[in-house]
């Protein structure tokens, strides 16, 4: 699916105004055609599987996008790409970290909500912004 400068501003301006406004933006729906969250949450499904369950909790798989190409794949999501340059107005976007956040039925811990960069050893300089994305599969 590919998004134009029309397709962002005009059917997410709202979102794009409230994050301006308020500094998040929460759903945003329709970056994801249907087939390609399939192949997501098969992706991360086969992910959270066969992790090394002694070891690894389903919440704490930290940047697979070093070492798994599907996974910076979707760290690189034209969509979701495109979205943050807008909801940033700056062309310059990087990703700083990937996270699985799986919370399996009956297992897991409650993440409240928080603002990140008090999680993340990110001391910015006065003229950058940083911004957490969240893919939230139900």
């Amino acid at each position: 699916m590919e998004f134009t400068e029309m397709d962002i501003g005009n059917k997410y301006s709202m979102e794009i105004e409230q994050y301006r406004k308020e500094g998040y933006v929460f759903p945003v729906k329709g970056l994801f055609e249907s087939h390609r969250l399939n192949e997501v949450e098969n992706i991360l499904s086969k992910l959270v599987e066969h992790r090394p369950v002694n070891k690894l909790p389903p919440e704490d798989l930290l940047n697979l996008h070093l070492t798994c190409k599907e996974v910076l794949d979707l760290c690189k999501e034209p969509s979701c790409l495109y979205m943050a340059s807008k909801l940033l107005n700056t062309n310059n976007v990087s990703v700083f970290t990937s996270r699985i956040l799986c919370k399996l039925p009956g297992h897991g811990k409650e993440i409240p909500w928080h603002q990140d960069a008090l999680y993340w050893p990110l001391q910015p300089p006065e003229d950058r912004l940083d911004y957490s994305s969240n893919l939230n599969i139900y």
